[in-house]
Formats: structure tokens, sequence, C-alpha cells
């Protein structure tokens, strides 16, 4: 909301109050990405109002943050503005070097645009050092990218109006021509009729050439949507089977090796009588042991707690199990209204979620795993955050991993992954819950 805020004119008063709550707000909840991008925020509100001490201190903060995270982009975009704040204060040479350095990096990754904004500022700063030559090459350079920049329809436009003038302005010479001669008159309007005929011809042919982009860009569009809806029925028709497959077999535990051991479990009370002290104990033992992990096999599968009391019961029970079995702590804590799910959606975010904390349970070597949920009106936030290991880059090979990501985009949802090796893992959902009730 503040990166919208920001671009209205005037800039609010309130703005500046705002970013420094969300980098704060960052901080607290160990959110650097966040918190870098809020400084920088921070840093190009206080340029546009020209207070460059203030805007180099945030740019500074965000950059070094920026560099820790390994975030190319913003890197570029904090030595941009270090080197406006320097063009501002008079010292061209210090911004020409920062502009060089977020040159390099913009370059790197094709950033048109900056390149475009980092030439015209280094024109200017070589400019105020008489370096008339440099400022010359920069501001061709400049001119190129805004040329590439702006080869689209916008451009297409202004030539039309570049027509349009010459037309308007050949009218205007043959009314003076009409008052010469009546002859003149008569030439001048065969070459205007001439000129008007090639003019058409030639927005004809630039009308027809734009139709079909029009119908070219559409068609790829439609293919698009197309794949993408290929792509939804196949991950559906997936999911579906292996819910299906999921169902059918906790129904087999139960009605078929569940009721087995359990008559096998009163056969065995019938006759103990009959059994020696050293069968019988170890036997009850044996029994009751293959009775829970059936029942616990079988709940894993389908949860009951999930198809017949909702999702926040059903985590809350799957909490408490994984207590019981595991010497890792697990929390859960939910903020906010029961998010109004499907009964689809309810279950893919469930098993989301068991796999996230299986994950953690099975590789993070954590002592705590801290599952949260926090419902708005619109907007579920899911964050699964352990103390273990961490990792330097998630694996994404394994099924894991990507039947978590299928899942969410499925759903409608993002998932972020942030990880430092020794330093534990955050994983963030954001899910739309408009789109998944439906």
């Amino acid at each position: 909301m503040a990166n919208i805020i920001q671009n209205k004119e005037p800039i609010p008063k309130t703005l500046f109050t705002e970013l420094r709550r969300t980098e704060r707000l960052s901080e607290q909840t160990k959110q650097a990405y966040f918190q870098a991008y809020a400084l920088n925020l921070l840093a190009t509100t206080y340029s546009r109002t020209k207070q460059p001490d203030s805007a180099r201190y945030f740019a500074t903060r965000s950059l070094k943050m920026a560099r820790e995270q390994n975030i190319s982009w913003l890197i570029a975009l904090n030595l941009f503005y270090l080197g406006i704040t320097e063009q501002f204060k008079d010292r061209p040479k210090a911004a020409i070097q920062y502009y060089q350095k977020s040159y390099r990096i913009a370059d790197s990754v094709n950033n048109v645009s900056m390149l475009r904004e980092l030439t015209r500022h280094a024109a200017e700063s070589y400019a105020h050092q008489d370096k008339y030559q440099e400022a010359y090459k920069s501001l061709l350079q400049s001119l190129a990218y805004t040329q590439e920049f702006y080869y689209s329809e916008q451009t297409k436009s202004i030539r039309l109006q570049e027509l349009d003038s010459q037309i308007k302005t050949l009218a205007v010479e043959k009314a003076l021509v009409k008052e010469q001669s009546q002859h003149q008159r008569t030439i001048n309007s065969m070459l205007v009729i001439g000129l008007f005929i090639s003019i058409v011809g030639v927005g004809t042919l630039i009308y027809m050439r734009r139709q079909q982009k029009l119908i070219t860009q559409q068609q790829a569009v439609i293919a698009q949507q197309q794949i993408r809806e290929l792509e939804l029925k196949s991950l559906r028709a997936m999911m579906e089977g292996q819910e299906g497959e999921r169902s059918r077999i906790a129904r087999d535990l139960h009605d078929g090796l569940g009721i087995q051991l359990s008559r096998i479990k009163l056969f065995v009370e019938a006759h103990q009588e009959a059994l020696p002290a050293s069968v019988r104990e170890p036997l009850n033992q044996f029994l009751d042991e293959a009775c829970t992990e059936t029942r616990l096999i079988s709940n894993d599968l389908r949860p009951y707690a999930l198809s017949t009391f909702g999702l926040i019961p059903a985590l809350e029970d799957l909490t408490q199990k994984l207590n019981l079995v595991n010497q890792t702590n697990v929390i859960f804590e939910h903020y906010g209204e029961t998010p109004v799910l499907s009964d689809e959606a309810s279950v893919m975010l469930y098993r989301v979620i068991q796999e996230l904390m299986n994950n953690a349970l099975k590789h993070a070597d954590a002592n705590t795993i801290t599952l949260q949920m926090m419902i708005s009106e619109a907007t579920a936030l899911i964050s699964v955050d352990d103390d273990g290991c961490g990792f330097a880059e998630p694996s994404r090979t394994g099924n894991g991993i990507t039947n978590i990501q299928s899942r969410i985009d499925y759903l409608g949802g993002q998932v972020m992954w942030q990880s430092e090796a020794g330093k534990g893992t955050s994983v963030m959902i954001s899910l739309p819950l408009k789109s998944s009730a439906t």
C-alpha cells in the first residue's frame, strides 16, 4: 500500500510514518526482504522530497541488507539513489561512481528502464564536471534505451499523430495556394489527393499490421489459457486420485485390518487363562501397539478431525499427535476467524502443512516448530518456522516441495521459502480466501 501511495502527487505526509512502521514490523518479524524494501521506499520518498541526507541514510541501510540477501535489483536501485544524493549535493564524481556500479548490475539483468535513467543522470553529472564528451556518450545511450523502452504501441500512436499533423499542414498550404491561381490550385489539389491516398494506404497498412499483431497476441493468450486449464484439470485429477486412494486405503485399514486386529485382541482376552503369563503380557502389548499404529496410519491418510470438525481442529489434533510421538516441541497458533474453505481446499492446505511439518521433523533437527495461521477477510497467511539447521538453497527436485508448490499454485496462492544454514527455516504461504472457498 505504501508503494502505491508513494506515486501520488503531492506525497502524503503520513507516508513516512507508515513506511517507518512497516520497517520496524519487518524487523520484529525477521522479514529481512521486506525490511530492505521498506528502507528503499523511504530513501525514494526522501529523495523525491529533496531531503538527500535522509535519503542517503536509508538507501545505505537498504543496500547493506540487499547485499546480505543478494537481491540484485534492489542493490542496483539503492546504488542509483545514492548517486542521486551525491548529485544533489553537487558531488558529480562520487555520483558517477555509484551510477557505474548500478549500471553494471542493471546491464547484467537487461533492466532497460533503469539503464535509461542511469545514463540520463550520468550525462548530467558528466556535464557538471565539464566532461562534455562523456556526457554526450551517456546522452546517446539514454536516447537508445529510451527508443528501446518505448518501441511499442505508444510510439506507433506518436507516429500516427505526426502523420495527422502533416495532413493538417498540407490542408493549410492548399488554402494558401488557392488564393494565387486557379491553375495552381488544380495542380496542388491533385498533389494533395495523391498524398492523401498514399497516407491512407500507409495508415491502412499500419492498421492491418497492428490488427495482425493483436490477433497473434490474443491467440497466444488463448493458447496459454488453454494450457493452464489443461494443467489445472490434470492437477485436479491427480490430487483427486491421490485423495481417493488415501481414503480407500484408510477405509481398508479401518474396516479390514483394524477389525481383524480387534477380533484377535478379543479372542486373546477371552482365552487369557489358557496362555502362560510369559506369552500373555507381550502378546497383549503387541496387539495394542498394532491397533494404535493402524489407527494412526488410517487417521494420517484421511484425518477424521478434518472431515468432521474442520481445518483448525484438525491442525490442533495434528500438533497434539506430533508432540506425543516426537521430542521436538510443536506449537500451533491461529488468529482471526476460521477460514471459509471448500472441502477440496481444506484437504489440500492440510496436506501442505502436514508435509512442511514432517519435513521439519525429519530434516531440520529442530527443538521447536511453530505453525501460525493469520486470517483476514480476504487472505490467509500460514507460516511454518523451525529453529533447526536450515539450508543454503531448497532442493526443487524432491516430490515434497513440488507437491507443496503445485497445490498452492492450484489454490491461487503463493509460497516463499527463507532459510540460512544454522539459522532455521521459515515457509510463508499466502492464500486468497475467496478463490479458495469457491
